[in-house]
């Protein structure tokens, strides 16, 4: 089963915050934060990079699928995570297709986080851009 936590996007700070489990953010109640927070949700897989990224929605990724490489928004619809862009076929992918299980790791093959869509004001990502910590 997947861990709930959620990364913290400080909005007038315009970076990462702290990553927090569910357990956390109960334990908090109704704790206020300094500032304005956007929650983003843990997919429940890394990325493929050796730095081992944890996956949250609103990342931005580089999606390596069928030969070719895609830019992609993580968003979760309906029941699940897909990646998002133009560029694939139906304009995105269940990143069920994609994730990879060995019983005690999840990752996602081919895929790299490489940014934030609320870090950018565009989605296309620049080298260096921020990961999650």
């Amino acid at each position: 089963m997947r861990e709930i936590k959620f990364a913290a996007f400080l909005t007038e700070h315009c970076q990462m915050g702290k990553t927090f489990t569910i357990e956390d953010l109960i334990g908090m109640g109704s704790k206020p934060f300094n500032g304005n927070v956007k929650w983003l949700q843990y997919a429940g897989f890394h990325d493929e990079s050796g730095d081992q990224v944890e996956v949250f929605e609103s990342d931005i990724v580089e999606l390596e699928y069928e030969g070719e490489t895609h830019i992609c928004e993580v968003k979760y619809e309906g029941s699940g995570f897909m990646f998002v862009a133009d560029s694939l076929a139906d304009g995105y992918l269940w990143a069920s297709e994609v994730i990879e299980f060995d019983g005690s790791y999840c990752w996602a093959e081919g895929v790299r986080v490489i940014g934030n869509v609320h870090a950018r004001q565009v989605l296309a990502p620049k080298e260096g851009a921020d990961k999650h910590e």
